[in-house]
Formats: C-alpha cells, structure tokens, sequence
C-alpha cells in the first residue's frame, strides 16, 4: 500500500518535469513565430521564451498530470484508497502552495509580463494582407519608413482592385497584431478546436494571478476550480469498461471547464455573479483577513458554487466506494 503511493509520487514527479520541459520547448517555437520575420534569420533556442514558457504552462501541465494519474487509477485498481488519498494529497498541496508558488516566482523574475516584440522590423519584397488590403512594402528605411503599394481588396476606397502608392510612410505598432509578421500571422493560425481551450486557459491563467493578488484566501477560493476537476475522479467507477470511465471523467473536467468560463465570462448567470460579488465587498469591507480575502475574489458565487459541486462529488464518490466494498464483500 505504501509502496504504491511511493510510485504515484514519482509517477508524479516525472510526468510533470518531463511535461514541464515539453510544454516550455513548445511555448518557445510559439513565440518563436510571433517574433519570425519573412525574409530575416532567426535564433531558434530562446532561453528567455523557454523559462516564460515553463511558468505559463505549469499549471496546464498539473491538469495533464493529474488526467494521466486517473488513468492510472482506472488501469490499477489495487488499493483504491491508498492512491486516492495519495492523489487528492498531491492535488491539494499542488494547487494551494506549488501553483503559487510558481506564480510568485515568475513575477519576481519578471516574467509575467509580454515578451518583447522583433525590433528588426519588417523586412521587404512580400505581400501581405492586412486590414481591407495587400501591402507591398518596395523598402524599408532606416528609420522604419516605408515605401510601397497599397492594393484595395474589399473596395472600402469605393473601388475594389485600386493599387496606391505611398513613401515615407510610418509602419502602425499594430500592423501585424501579437506577431512581428502579418504572413507568419497567417500561416501560425491555430484551428477552433485548439485555440478556444488555450483562451480559456489563458483566461483563468490572468484570473488565477489576479486571486493570489488579492491574499491566500482570495486563491483558495480561485483553487475550487482545479480542485472540483480533481474531485472527478470518483467518476472512474460509474462503469465496468475502463474507457468508458475515462472517458466519462475527461466529459464531465470539459463541461466543468466549460461553465466555468461561460459563468466567470458573464455569458451565464451574469446577473446573480453580479449580485454576490457586490455583496461580498460590503460584508468584506476594509478588513484584512483571510476570510476577507476570500471574499474578495474574482468570482465569489462561481467558486462557492464549485465548493459545492466538490463536496457532492466526494459525498456520493464516499458512498460509491463503500457500496462497492459492500458488494465485494457479498461476492
């Protein structure tokens, strides 16, 4: 039984240094590209994206990390009890000290704030589609003027297909958007089913710091989300057919995930989170303290909410686990 939690926890450990590298390599090539430049070299290993990526990611990686754990927990079904504690211990210190922790860190590294953008500027001979048109940039001086031709694509001139000229012309910050090149711009374009989840993430990402501003209390708060995810491994044993568990779980985090954001979002319930959240700064007050800080958070009735659904989670996982015992005992 011991021996068992001792494996989950390095189980732990290597799934998240290795998925911690991983997803620090890959947020580098990302912002690899919104610094690439048609036309202009580029060094590839950037130690100043590769350390942001680590931190930005870690606690996407804790999610991964605990979803392979419950796999783990579906295939191996010996001391249930043992691994389940173990689980929920490694998720609670994880997400209450670890993940903030982290958070803290990055901030006084300073990395919490946007990574610089390509000072070379653009560079000259492509076209690229911006705004209501093709750009054709002929040069590029010195000073970051331009000369080229302007191609009016969807007629906002009066005239669709009018070519203009300009010289001298001063390249607007936000030409090319968050990437340093409009045809990198393009080419990068994540499809629906991968940008949406990463919005989210980054959504409850700025979220989560915002909490951790705000005191301890206002983070434990933020954490019902993390751990009412967590509190859906007792969805492992609702069938006989392992996939089917885990398949049920993986639903059950995403439509989670998902109410979440609509809520937080004000897309649902807008009305009722405005009326709790007014609420909790009258009763908070000026005080101080951590029961203060937690009601000071971001979403007070979508965390208290969640609180909920995890203590019903863990009421009916509790009597699931005793009934099965029951039957076992039967057998």
């Amino acid at each position: 039984m011991f021996k068992s939690s001792l494996w989950m926890l390095l189980y732990w450990f290597l799934f998240s240094a290795a998925g911690t590298a991983a997803a620090g390599f890959i947020f580098m090539i990302a912002m690899d590209l919104t610094v690439m430049v048609a036309g202009q070299s580029l060094e590839f290993f950037c130690s100043d994206f590769f350390v942001r990526g680590i931190f930005a990611s870690f606690p996407l990686v804790q999610i991964l990390v605990f979803c392979a754990m419950i796999v783990y927990l579906i295939r191996h079904k010996k001391f249930p009890v043992a691994r389940t504690f173990t689980y929920f211990f490694l998720g609670i210190c994880v997400w209450l000290f670890l993940v903030p922790f982290s958070f803290k860190i990055e901030k006084k590294l300073g990395l919490d704030s946007p990574a610089l953008k390509n000072d070379k500027g653009l560079s000259s001979g492509f076209f690229r589609k911006e705004g209501d048109g093709i750009f054709y940039f002929s040069d590029i001086h010195s000073d970051n003027t331009v000369d080229g031709l302007f191609i009016d694509v969807s007629g906002s001139s009066g005239e669709a297909g009018r070519v203009f000229t300009f010289s001298n012309a001063i390249i607007d910050e936000e030409f090319s958007g968050n990437f340093a090149d409009s045809l990198v711009k393009e080419a990068a374009k994540l499809p629906e089913v991968i940008e949406f989840p990463l919005k989210v993430y980054s959504f409850f990402l700025e979220k989560g710091r915002i909490c951790l501003e705000k005191g301890f209390g206002s983070w434990v708060m933020f954490c019902s989300l993390p751990l009412l995810i967590l509190a859906c491994i007792f969805f492992k044993g609702i069938s006989v057919w392992p996939l089917v568990n885990a398949l049920t779980v993986f639903f059950v985090q995403i439509v989670i995930s998902v109410f979440n954001f609509a809520v937080a979002k004000g897309i649902v319930f807008s009305a009722v989170s405005f009326s709790w959240r007014e609420k909790c700064i009258e009763i908070a007050g000026e005080k101080s303290t951590f029961f203060a800080d937690m009601l000071l958070c971001e979403e007070p009735f979508l965390f208290f909410l969640n609180f909920a659904f995890m203590l019903i989670l863990i009421a009916v996982g509790i009597i699931l686990a005793a009934v099965c015992s029951k039957k076992a005992e039967n057998l």
